[in-house]
């Protein structure tokens, strides 16, 4: 007769421990590199408004100015571009 030995609950733990974690995007070298790129892109974009707002107010202007034309910057190049054909192009063919 064949005798099976059934495993102790902390042998599959002990085995578990032993396996490599499996590929996530975050656990990968390109999930890692993009991580680190985009954590010191943040870091760094904080430090350059740190240093315009403190600049700025050392000069005796309003700090909150910076972040308000930093913003509005933003908006104005998103509203600015043109949805449909360029206006050269419309002026051609219409009559």
């Amino acid at each position: 007769m064949l005798l099976v030995m059934r495993r102790a609950w902390w042998d599959n733990i002990a085995e578990a421990e032993n396996k490599p974690p499996p590929e996530t995007p975050g656990n990968s070298p390109a999930g890692r590199a993009l991580v680190a790129i985009g954590l010191g892109g943040l870091i760094a974009g904080a430090c350059d408004l740190t240093y315009a707002v403190t600049f700025y107010a050392v000069r005796g202007g309003k700090p909150i100015r910076i972040p308000q034309v930093i913003a509005s910057a933003c908006l104005a190049w998103t509203l600015s571009r043109p949805v449909g054909p360029p206006h050269r192009l419309e002026s051609r063919f219409t009559s």
